[in-house]
């Protein structure tokens, strides 16, 4: 187990199109596309990307209630 502050922490926000991965709330463990970052307001627009809620937009997610995520190509696709 690896102990760190937080202080040492920092949150990493993807590019414009990236994918996320919903942390709290009502779509906690969607992954979505980032649409928009809010410098400003330290939030972001994202759209689910996969499920029953595809499509779904989530505007002004706080930074802390998503994360970077890679998804894997579907080989079947």
């Amino acid at each position: 187990v690896l102990k760190l502050d937080q202080a040492y922490l920092e949150t990493v926000i993807p590019s414009i199109g990236g994918h996320v991965m919903v942390l709290k709330g009502k779509y906690r463990g969607e992954v979505a596309v980032l649409e928009t970052v809010h410098v400003d307001r330290f939030c972001a627009d994202v759209r689910v990307a996969m499920g029953p809620d595809e499509g779904q937009p989530i505007d002004g997610i706080p930074y802390e209630d998503i994360c970077k995520v890679e998804v894997a190509e579907d080989p079947a696709a």
